[in-house]
């Protein structure tokens, strides 16, 4: 049939739509597509002997009006910028105890596990511990352990050398949450005691050696010194003046330090430098088997967390930093239309889980992505997130634009293009049981995969557009 289209031309019905011409019974048929309410407008045309023969059927779709947005899907990983594997390094060992579980936040000083009766404890800093830390030893990887202990409040200041008060706020550390700090074997230990037990002889000694000095013995002495300088005053060419006051010199010190004396001040400070070497010995030890540094804290457990029983082996917890975010794999034409700042929806692949955010950066270059294939690399920042994304595979759905409020849309298939280049519709008029279409031009905005924005004055939210034409 033809009609007047509303902008006022008067236009047939497109050819790929041959006219009705025979008496017709309708036919009215439903059908779903994908929440379009598209309906199938059938004919069934008969003969003279009332046989069926074939017959248009006219699919519609109605006309929707809302926000329209163009979207890529595209694959990426979810994870966090900062990683940090724990791993025990105490040789073979049992995971004992848990103190944290998946999505649990972590802060200086955590207690994160137990393997074997001894911990795994989180303290902050870049560089994983390559050796165990003794009293005296010097270097960054000291420094960073002092400044996470300043950090604590158990050191009043960071040193690049492991002191005795750098030891001490180890210990308090360990002390706090209920386990002995790592020292030296039991025999260093026995060490310290019997180092000790050597000094306090020694001053003892030495403060028996001290009172064995009389008063009366170191002033006879001191009056011999008098008397001997008094005779070689007056007579000081002799020799034997000078020999006699060399030795009331003499009798002079060692009155004064007789050899007990000096004897047990050397003992006693041999004692101590004994003890000196026994103490730092056994102080406390910063062993890197159960000192786990992370990079910024606080932080999130965001890996499977192990079972109590489980053999320590291997990376035990995953603790990640900063914000989670998505890693996507794009292809140069998806490339060409992603822009940062672009929305994105994550969705985990059980459809369970889901997140928003949006681009931060788009690659310029080519790069591998995994499984080998050249693809754009666009990184995405979550707002918030589920830490079950992190390390998983997802979906990402990027809005690469979106109309500017509310507008008119209709399926693609709906819009058709003259000769002359100009964009129409074909408008159903009737209801279900009877009606035709006529051509109505629009102009038409943004396209998406399925929908195209249509601009008419003549057309209105609810009214229904042919979409499709089909022979019976």
């Amino acid at each position: 049939m033809a009609g007047a289209g509303r902008d006022g031309e008067a236009n047939g019905r497109s050819p790929r739509r041959p006219g009705i011409t025979r008496l017709t019974a309708l036919l009215v048929v439903s059908v779903v597509s994908g929440g379009a309410g598209a309906v199938l407008m059938g004919t069934v045309n008969q003969d003279a002997g009332g046989q069926s023969q074939g017959a248009p059927i006219t699919v519609t779709a109605p006309i929707e009006e809302g926000v329209l947005t163009q979207a890529v899907t595209v694959r990426g990983e979810a994870g966090y910028a900062n990683v940090t594997n724990v791993e025990y390094r105490g040789g073979a060992g049992t995971v004992a105890g848990l103190w944290v579980a998946r999505g649990d936040r972590v802060d200086g000083g955590a207690l994160l596990l137990d393997v074997s009766g001894r911990p795994i404890i989180a303290l902050q800093g870049a560089v994983p511990m390559y050796r165990d830390i003794t009293l005296g030893d010097s270097g960054d990887d000291v420094w960073q352990l002092t400044t996470a202990l300043v950090g604590l409040d158990l050191l009043p200041e960071a040193d690049a050398t492991y002191t005795a008060a750098a030891a001490e706020a180890l210990s308090a550390l360990y002390d706090g949450l209920g386990y002995p700090a790592p020292s030296a074997t039991a025999q260093a230990r026995e060490e310290v005691t019997a180092a000790g037990g050597a000094v306090d002889q020694a001053e003892s000694d030495l403060n028996a050696a001290t009172a064995s000095i009389t008063r009366s013995t170191v002033l006879a002495a001191e009056l011999n010194v008098e008397q001997a300088r008094t005779a070689l005053a007056a007579e000081p060419r002799s020799r034997e003046a000078k020999l006699a006051l060399d030795l009331a010199l003499e009798q002079l010190n060692e009155a004064r330090n007789p050899p007990s004396v000096g004897a047990a001040e050397s003992a006693l400070e041999a004692a101590r430098t004994r003890l000196a070497r026994a103490q730092a010995d056994a102080a406390p030890v910063a062993e890197m088997g159960e000192i786990a540094f992370v990079s910024t804290l606080p932080a999130t457990v965001t890996g499977d967390v192990p079972v109590v029983g489980d053999p320590a082996d291997g990376v035990l917890l995953e603790i990640s930093s900063g914000q989670l975010g998505v890693e996507l794999s794009v292809t140069p034409a998806q490339r060409a239309l992603i822009s940062e700042g672009d929305e994105v929806t994550v969705e985990s692949d059980d459809g369970v889980t889901q997140a928003v955010g949006r681009v931060a950066a788009v690659g310029t270059q080519l790069e591998t992505a995994a499984g080998g294939a050249q693809a754009f690399i666009a990184d995405v920042t979550l707002e918030g997130g589920d830490v079950s994304l992190a390390g998983q595979s997802v979906k990402a759905t990027v809005t690469v634009s979106e109309s500017d409020g509310p507008v008119l849309y209709v399926p693609k298939a709906a819009v058709l293009t003259d000769v002359e280049g100009r964009s129409y519709v074909e408008l159903w008029l009737g209801d279900a049981n009877s009606g035709h279409a006529e051509r109505t031009n629009v102009m038409t905005g943004l396209i998406t995969s399925s929908s195209v924005e249509i601009k008419s004055d003549a057309l209105r939210a609810g009214d229904r557009v042919v979409v499709d034409e089909t022979v019976g």
